[in-house]
């Protein structure tokens, strides 16, 4: 009698972790993807709140206006750096960077330390990137099994006559710690020299609020 209650005893128990090493697991899966769509959704939230930049005129000698000054859509590729932490101890992390660093063109130390943001779910790895470097991006993922590296379309400025004017016009770039904090957003773009930064408030525009029903 007593074999049997031991038996039903440890039989208990091992269902038991059984269950429970079951539930963590699926916990995790649940929480990663969790993290995932949280990033994405992050993502494309902002890119619906935020305002298109205006864009800049010229006139011709017969007073026809075009376009010296756009947007246009782009690829660009991101890291959800808390997602490619999960798999650190899968890949080499440095030679993640360095393959990377290749395609991008970015130093490999500043590509390292983005991808090593535990807690972060968004970090621009390439603005306006070729269809070659996505190509190359999605390469690397397949070899290495490579999770938390993205590639998304956003607009982002354009010139469509090149250098034309570009001394008049100036330029864009993405905003500095000052102007994140004073306009409390951080993917914004701010005119830099000419025309960009002498109608950069004006450019900008606002951004959008998501209101909650109370």
């Amino acid at each position: 009698m007593k074999k049997w209650r031991y038996f039903l005893i440890i039989s208990f128990f091992c269902v038991f972790y059984s269950l429970l090493i079951f539930n963590l697991y699926n916990i995790q899966l649940e929480k990663n993807f969790y993290y995932v769509e949280l990033a994405r959704s992050q993502y494309l939230a902002n890119d619906l709140l935020k305002p298109e930049r205006g864009e800049i005129f010229f006139t011709d000698k017969n007073n026809n206006l075009f376009s010296v000054a756009g947007n246009k859509n782009f690829n660009i590729i991101f890291a959800v750096p808390s997602e490619v932490q999960k798999n650190a101890e899968k890949i080499n992390l440095k030679k993640v960077a360095e393959n990377i660093s290749e395609i991008s063109g970015e130093p490999v130390d500043i590509i390292e330390k983005k991808l090593s943001k535990k807690n972060d779910l968004y970090e621009v790895l390439i603005q306006k990137a070729s269809y070659d470097q996505v190509e190359k991006i999605q390469q690397l993922r397949d070899e290495i099994s490579l999770r938390g590296i993205y590639s998304e379309k956003q607009k982002l400025r354009y010139y469509p006559a090149g250098s034309l004017a570009s001394h008049i016009l100036g330029f864009v770039s993405p905003a500095n710690e000052k102007e994140i904090e004073d306009s409390k957003h951080q993917d914004i773009e701010s005119g830099r020299y000419g025309l960009e930064q002498y109608f950069n408030s004006f450019l900008t525009g606002l951004f959008g609020e998501i209101k909650k029903d109370k």
